[in-house]
């Protein structure tokens, strides 16, 4: 059997490639083969920064194995979104007392907050950077009070026990609300202050020449794409 006809041929191959790109200095977002440089991040209004990065994918034609690599990009807030949502929380209060001349309740603060970031897409800042959607904010939930089953056993371990252990990362506002995940089995629930937000802050969409500034910078030369492709066959092949 030839290599093109071998039902394993390609998962394998895509399997070495990932391998060999996680062993670089590239980072992984998501499942996908999308490979990030964080060292080549530019900021801007030092709110958002633009990831560079290179989608791969394999494909085996009747004339040998194809390669196919393209340069992409990844917009994620500098800040982590617990931040986002204490600058989202404190905006809405400023614009309610200069416009309504009143302290928002309890409740509009966190309507506010809910707006902003259900359906958004945030970054795990652990693990393989997983991505996920936001299904709501939960401010009936936080981190201290959390507790789920972990193991085959069904052991209870908290939220903050749990990234303690598995990511050696400490959970500092204990009082924060939670993410909720939908999933096809159960929710699962992340706490902002470990997570990005993946696209363009609102502050910064606000800010015209911010965002044209992005814009431009996303651009490259043909004979720079070419380049920086070049150099992770490199890095590949080594």
């Amino acid at each position: 059997m030839r290599m093109e006809e071998h039902p394993f041929a390609l998962n394998f191959i895509n399997s070495i490639i990932k391998t060999q790109m996680r062993n670089s200095n590239l980072c992984q977002i998501g499942r996908n083969p999308r490979f990030f440089m964080r060292s080549e991040a530019k900021t801007f209004d030092g709110a958002v920064q633009t990831w560079p990065g290179f989608f791969t994918s394999s494909w085996i034609f009747q004339r040998g194995l194809y390669l196919i690599i393209d340069n992409i990009s990844k917009n994620l807030s500098v800040d982590n979104c617990l931040q986002l949502i204490n600058d989202q929380m404190e905006r809405f209060r400023q614009k309610r007392q200069r416009y309504h001349n009143h302290v928002p309740k309890t409740s509009e603060f966190q309507k506010a907050v809910v707006d902003e970031f259900k359906g958004a897409i945030v970054m795990a800042m652990y693990g393989h950077h997983k991505t996920y959607k936001v299904s709501n904010v939960r401010f009936d939930m936080c981190p201290e009070t959390c507790n789920f089953e972990q193991g085959e056993a069904g052991t209870t371990i908290s939220m903050a026990s749990y990234f303690r252990q598995q990511y050696n990362m400490q959970i500092r506002e204990m009082s924060q609300p939670l993410f909720e995940i939908k999933q096809k089995r159960q929710n699962i629930y992340l706490p902002p202050e470990f997570t990005m937000l993946v696209g363009i802050p609102q502050k910064v969409r606000e800010n015209k020449k911010t965002v044209a500034q992005m814009r431009q910078s996303l651009f490259q030369k043909p004979q720079d794409r070419i380049h920086s492709i070049q150099q992770l066959n490199k890095m590949i092949a080594q």
